[in-house]
């Protein structure tokens, strides 16, 4: 049986998903990076990430590393809601490995904006805070040393 806790923590990561990840900066323009694609405020063109990765680039493995690391901060995510969910579903969450998957994710969004190298761009990370501020609020009481290491 799920708890109140539960919900709350799949709600706080649902949020996550549906908040823009990351904002460039571009003189006249900017973009929103979102878990799923990302838009473009010049003509409100819409690029989800599986266009990106099959469509518009040549898959996953021609790209740059520091762009690899938005699906894969996807993936992570995507394994925490999991996680998460099965806590709000059933009462079955180690909330030390969402916490884990979230901080993970932010990683790898953290090596995707100090990647993204542009002149004229400006890159505003707001999935790194964001999950920093989720994992202390609902998560720190899981992540004190006692509680990592016991079984």
């Amino acid at each position: 049986m799920a708890t109140g806790h539960a919900g709350r923590r799949l709600i706080a990561l649902v949020l996550l998903g549906l908040a823009p990840w990351v904002v460039v900066l571009f003189p006249g323009q900017f973009d929103l990076v979102f878990s799923w694609g990302w838009v473009n405020s010049q003509n409100w063109n819409v690029v989800t990430m599986w266009d990106y990765l099959f469509e518009y680039t040549r898959g996953f493995r021609a790209l740059p590393g520091h762009l690899q690391a938005w699906p894969i901060a996807t993936l992570l995510y995507c394994c925490a809601l999991g996680s998460a969910a099965g806590g709000a579903a059933i009462g079955r969450e180690d909330r030390r490995v969402t916490a884990g998957l979230l901080v993970l994710a932010a990683l790898s969004m953290l090596r995707y904006t100090i990647g993204f190298s542009h002149p004229t761009a400006t890159v505003v990370p707001l999935f790194i805070p964001a999950v920093l501020v989720v994992c202390w609020w609902f998560y720190a009481d899981a992540l004190t040393p006692e509680r990592i290491v016991e079984g």
